[in-house]
């Protein structure tokens, strides 16, 4: 799942969290934790690409 948002991306996580367990999901949580401002800009564009990159690349390598 990607969520996005100021902070309603952290609330449908949170409520993921507690449903896929009772659906036995085989569910690996990470997070890249892209934050506004400092990774992303309001309108989507990255501040600092590279790092950006890094962040994903480290949470995809960590459930896969």
């Amino acid at each position: 799942m990607v969520a996005y948002g100021w902070s309603g991306g952290s609330f449908s996580v949170a409520a993921l969290d507690h449903i896929l367990p009772y659906l036995e999901a085989d569910y690996k949580p990470h997070a890249a934790q892209l934050t506004f401002m400092k990774d992303i800009n309001p309108d989507g564009t990255a501040i600092d690409q590279d790092a950006i990159s890094t962040k994903i690349k480290t949470a995809i390598d960590e459930i896969a």
